[in-house]
């Protein structure tokens, strides 16, 4: 019988379905659509279920299975786990470490923008948190009198934004893309004068998009191949603690 991991995040509860250690699919759905998520999964009989939580007060009927674990972050094996440290942040980072080697730098692109550095020994060393794409361009609108909400620059190319915007949907785009990029090269040049032989692995729903830009942009010349892109992080480390 296959085996199943949840992560159930701030905004998505997303669902993997693994066979042998191999992931063979992935569900996801907002909180409101537990429903349906429940729905797809009822087709499957799982030998184990593992759950990853950072919305303790949001319960599935799959909690209560016996086969069911609820992970926790003293099962991580990682070092420098700090007491206020998300577990989908310390997942990810265990994801990325035994599926991209060691040192590695992960950046997670979801509801929030983490960055997360691991050393050769297992240790987190640190990192950074900022306001995710959405979350930002929500506090523009939300917080002032005339910005709008405008959506992300999903079906645009970097050179399709323009730097100097005559129009506001543009320049917001523009505040929010080449600042993002400029941290974040800023972030990516510092670790690796400490770590030279690394990864940098992107994950998180945003990812892609972010990615794409900092391909595009990369102004620091920093070697495109140390780039990878991996969304199933969170359940690679889910896997590996759970699954054997």
């Amino acid at each position: 019988m296959p085996d199943l991991a949840i992560a159930i995040g701030n905004t998505r509860i997303r669902a993997a379905v693994f066979e042998q250690g191999i992931l063979i699919s992935d569900y996801a759905q907002a909180h409101n659509q537990l429903d349906i998520l429940v729905q797809e999964l009822g087709q499957h009989k799982f030998n184990k279920i593992a759950i990853a939580s950072v919305v303790p007060q949001l319960i599935t009927p799959l909690h209560d299975l016996p086969q069911t674990q609820i992970i926790s972050k003293d099962q991580v094996p990682l070092t420098g786990i700090y007491e206020t440290m998300g577990l989908d942040r310390a997942l990810v980072a265990w994801g990325a470490c035994i599926n991209y080697g060691l040192p590695v730098l992960v950046i997670d692109c979801g509801t929030a923008i983490s960055l997360t550095g691991i050393d050769g020994d297992r240790k987190i060393i640190g990192g950074a948190i900022l306001a995710g794409l959405k979350m930002q361009l929500q506090s523009l609108s939300s917080t002032t009198a005339a910005l709008p909400l405008v959506d992300l620059p999903v079906g645009l190319h970097k050179d399709k934004i323009s730097r100097w915007a005559t129009d506001t949907t543009t320049a917001i785009h523009s505040g929010l893309i080449y600042t993002l990029i400029a941290g974040l090269e800023d972030f990516i040049q510092d670790w690796l004068s400490l770590y030279a032989n690394t990864k940098i692995v992107f994950t998180g729903g945003d990812s892609e998009l972010i990615l794409r830009f900092m391909k595009a942009e990369n102004k620091r010349s920093i070697k495109l191949d140390r780039f990878e892109l991996d969304q199933n992080l969170i359940f690679r480390g889910i896997a590996a603690i759970s699954f054997g």
